[in-house]
This record gives C-alpha cells, sequence and structure tokens, in this order.
C-alpha cells in the first residue's frame, strides 16, 4: 500500500533522528517519496545535501556521526567504518574527518568530498552497530586497518598497547584477526606485540623496554602487569622476576609526573622491600637512549640476588662486552 503524505513525512523523520539528522535518497524513495520531493527540501533550504544521495535534515553544521551516516550510506548495506573511523566509533580515538568507510568490490560508488574516503574489500571484516551508528569493523580488525597506514613502528606499538590498555580489545583477538589478511605491512611487528601483550606489557614502553633492555641482552624477563593486594587495595608491577625477587616500573610520563604520583610510588617501593623485593625504575631515555647501561644495572641486581649469568652483548659496541661489566659504571 503507498504511504501517505503524513506517513511519508513520519518515516523520514524517524530515520533521521536515528541516523543522526542524515537521510538516504534510496531510503526516500522507497518509503514513497519522489525526486521532486526531495529535490524541494534542499531547494528550500530545510535539508541539505552532504553527498550524492545523502542529505542532512536540518541547516547546522553536520556532526561526525552524521557523516559516519553518510558514508555508510553511500556505501550501501554492506558497508562499514574501517580503519581509524572505526575505532572512533568504538570510543578508543577521538572523532575527527575525514571518514573511512569500506564497501564490497564489486560496488561501484565514489564521492569527491574531501570528508569520506571509499575503500573497497574483497572479503569483509566482521563489523557490527553500536548504539544509534553504522556499523563498524570489530576492534581488532579497526587497529589492523588503522595500522596498515601508519609508517613509524613506535605509532603502531601506541595504537596496539593503546587498544588492548583501554579493554577494547585483547592480544589474542588481534592475533586471530591477523589471519584474515595475506597481506600485513607491520605483520612481524604485530605478532612480536601481541606476544608481549599476552605476556603482561601494556605501553609502549614497556614494549620497547622488555624488547631492548631485556631480551636484547638475555636478561629475565619475569611476567608482566603483576597483580597483588597492598594495605587493602589492587596494584598492579609493570614487570616482576619473582625467582631473584626483582621488580621492574616502566615510568612514562603519564601517571608518574605529579608529586602525589612519585610519593605513591616511593611508598610502593618500600613496600616492596619489606618484603624482600628491590624496586627498579626504568623511564624514557634509561630504555631508548641508554638500554645497555640499563642492561647492565639491571644485570648487576639480578647477579647480587643469585642470577648465574652474564648479560649477552647486543652489538660490538656494547658496554656488555667488557669483562668488567659487574664492576663498570657506565655514564
Amino acid at each position: 500500500m503507498p504511504y501517505q503524505s503524513v506517513e511519508r513525512h513520519e518515516v523520514a523523520q524517524q530515520l533521521a533522528n536515528f541516523q543522526k539528522g542524515v537521510l538516504g535518497r534510496q531510503q526516500l524513495l522507497s518509503v514513497g517519496w519522489t525526486p521532486r520531493m526531495i529535490h524541494a527540501q534542499v531547494a528550500a533550504s530545510r535539508w541539505q545535501s552532504l553527498a550524492a544521495g545523502a542529505y542532512l535534515t536540518h541547516t547546522g553544521d553536520p556532526s561526525i556521526e552524521a557523516w559516519w551516516w553518510v558514508a555508510h550510506l553511500l556505501g550501501g548495506e554492506h558497508s562499514y567504518l574501517s580503519g581509524s573511523s572505526a575505532l572512533q566509533a568504538w570510543g578508543l580515538h577521538e572523532p575527527v574527518l575525514p571518514v573511512t568507510v569500506a564497501g564490497p568490490w564489486r560496488r561501484h560508488f565514489r564521492s569527491s568530498r574531501d570528508e569520506l574516503v571509499i575503500v573497497r574489500h574483497r572479503s569483509p571484516a566482521p563489523a557490527r552497530s553500536r548504539g544509534s551508528l553504522p556499523p563498524a569493523a570489530l576492534v581488532e580488525f579497526g587497529v589492523i586497518e588503522a595500522s596498515e597506514l601508519i609508517l613509524s613502528p613506535r605509532a603502531v606499538i601506541a595504537l596496539v598497547t593503546d587498544a588492548c590498555q583501554k579493554g577494547k580489545t585483547t592480544a589474542g583477538k588481534i592475533a586471530r584477526a591477523m589471519t584474515s589478511y595475506k597481506r600485513l605491512r607491520h605483520r612481524r611487528l604485530l605478532l612480536e606485540l601481541v606476544a608481549e601483550i599476552h605476556d603482561g606489557a601494556n605501553s609502549v614502553l614497556e614494549f620497547d623496554g622488555v624488547r631492548d633492555v631485556l631480551r636484547a641482552h638475555d636478561l629475565p624477563t619475569g611476567r608482566g602487569q603483576v597483580r597483588e593486594r597492598v594495605n587493602g587495595s589492587v596494584v598492579y608491577r609493570d614487570r616482576e622476576i619473582p625467582e631473584y625477587g626483582v621488580i621492574i616500573e616502566f615510568d612514562g610520563r603519564r601517571g608518574h609526573e605529579d608529586p602525589a604520583s612519585r610519593l605513591r610510588d616511593n611508598r610502593r617501593d618500600l613496600l616492596a622491600l619489606e618484603s624482600r623485593r628491590v624496586t627498579v625504575r626504568l623511564g624514557w631515555a634509561d630504555v631508548h637512549e641508554d638500554a645497555c647501561r640499563s642492561a647492565i644495572q639491571v644485570a648487576r641486581i639480578l647477579r647480587s640476588r643469585g642470577w648465574p649469568n652474564a648479560p649477552t652483548p647486543c652489538s660490538p659496541l656494547c658496554p656488555a662486552n667488557r669483562q668488567d661489566w659487574a664492576t663498570f659504571v657506565p655514564l
């Protein structure tokens, strides 16, 4: 039965309310609107044409969510927000333009708008809608797709560790999602990352510290993000080597820069000493500028607590090559 005039407007309004003020041309035609009726709304400046076949039903600036809907309507029912746009839709990053949408390979669609980036897929990533938002690739697939556009390995590490630290996905899910892609720019790095995150690393500094200070010099790596209860509160140790009573804390800026945080850290270190454990704190410079010096100092602490081995030099110039490494003080 054809829609009556009032019904046409009511259905359009309901759709617009759900789709952040956006309507698609095909949606309107399917409920009885004609091209002339649509043109009349735009000509009267009641609606705005954001792209060919997508309209904003008010005169204000479109929100980022409105652009998400425009992208999805252009891409069709099998399209989804991809890469960084998917991560924004899941609340991992602040929403920004342009919007990236992925659609079926055989579907011909394009846009001249700078706000929209359209990619095509042969095998779609699993996608799901969040609330009244268009479908978005699941976080683990969004992370992988976003990493393909990143050149800096450190930025990839930050992307992956941030997604896992915020509880948006897990290392296991990322590892499983990687099997869906034949080619990945950072496959080796991603595999290393998910392995370290599974072992407890949850920041760029911690990942780099385990890799460049501990593993690179064949030092014990222990366990990451060790949970323990202190005075009735739960605390997490970045890395603990329990067999030698050594705790390693990787102190980046966040969470350690103010006096209250430093006092908290000092108290936690003293409590560790009461249980006969020593805490080693490594900052950004210790890991990224003096990894070898830091490795020697950690090795000497481990040796003093029963570790029977010696650090392995990571290069011919590494101070661990010195015969007197156990007493050498690198400045």
